[in-house]
């Protein structure tokens, strides 16, 4: 039997009840692989960088004692975490990425989202191809969201109820894109996983399956504001939601509250990773985490996983 469960925005060590990885050690225990699809820590957030580093360290030894697999998807507060943006399970019927990949502000809310898309749009057009091929996209998201967090701003890029409380256009512009994510995430998956049935997400904070269209997306939240995280777990031949709860300083699944239990043939099985170019890659300038450096080493020489490309989008 193997299982596979997926969270995404730990954003550690912001929240109190995740501001390490300990709290995740009871989730961790349950699964043979462990995904954080994106924004695991603030891992550009001026004066929580050395501190987000050391967590991230700190996660893979904990994934180590418990001899379960850790996958570390990138996302735009830890866009250097790994080399992966994406992941295909069951054939290529379940994909999960964070979500940031969808807009060209990455966060419309973002108070540099011009600068977000300009950057964006210059590693894009720098490309020439006249057909965007998923690690062109993963190149211009990777590319937008370093060149929000070279602005170096001291205070938060999080989003908190204090701070939008002076920011009215960004609640404006958050709930706008909440009901734009679904056929944003939906338009992405067509343009470069065509055969993927089921999308999971995160990014947005707001959790929830929708099922307006196909694919089924699948947004896990965020373990802070504000909402509650879900979990997907990826069992046999199965795809699986719960809620996640707090008790006894530990996370763990509603078992008695399941969302969602459809059956996806070899669900838990790892079909494919995407990320940028190999040179974006390789220009890691200081990657994240002294103990991803070498894993991503590792990973980029045996796991250049994806048997069949997805297909280029159209300009």
């Amino acid at each position: 039997m193997a299982r596979t469960i997926v969270i995404s925005d730990s954003h550690m060590p912001r929240h109190p009840r995740i501001n390490s990885p300990e709290p995740l050690r009871e989730l961790m225990d349950t699964c043979d692989r462990f995904v954080i699809n994106g924004d695991a820590a603030e891992l550009h957030q001026p004066g929580l960088e050395t501190i987000s580093r050391r967590l991230i360290d700190q996660l893979h030894n904990q994934a180590e004692a418990l001899s379960t697999e850790l996958l570390l998807l990138a996302g735009n507060h830890d866009p250097n975490v790994s080399p992966w943006r994406a992941a295909a399970f069951g054939s290529g019927r379940i994909l999960i990425t964070h979500g940031d990949a969808f807009h060209s502000t990455i966060a419309p809310w973002a108070r540099d989202a011009k600068i977000i898309r300009q950057e964006w749009e210059r590693i894009r057009d720098a490309h020439g191809h006249l057909s965007e091929s998923i690690e062109d996209r993963f190149d211009a998201v990777r590319g937008g969201a370093l060149a929000e967090w070279a602005q170096g701003h001291t205070e938060t890029t999080y989003s908190t109820f204090l701070n939008l409380l002076f920011r009215p256009m960004a609640v404006v512009r958050i709930l706008t894109y909440w009901r734009a994510a679904p056929r944003l995430a939906r338009r992405f998956a067509e343009s470069f996983f065509p055969d993927a049935q089921y999308l999971v997400v995160g990014h947005t904070h707001r959790p929830g399956i929708n099922r307006s269209a196909q694919p089924v997306v699948i947004n896990t939240g965020a373990f802070a504001f504000p909402f509650h995280p879900l979990a997907v777990v990826l069992e046999d031949d199965a795809i699986q939601v719960f809620p996640l709860v707090f008790e006894n300083n530990r996370w763990r699944l509603a078992a008695n509250r399941m969302l969602l239990n459809e059956p996806v043939s070899g669900a838990s099985q790892l079909a494919g990773l995407w990320g940028p170019h190999a040179e974006a890659n390789l220009d890691r300038g200081a990657m994240d985490s002294t103990l991803q450096m070498e894993r991503a080493a590792s990973a980029t020489s045996s796991t250049a996983i994806p048997v069949d490309k997805p297909r280029p989008s159209q300009r």
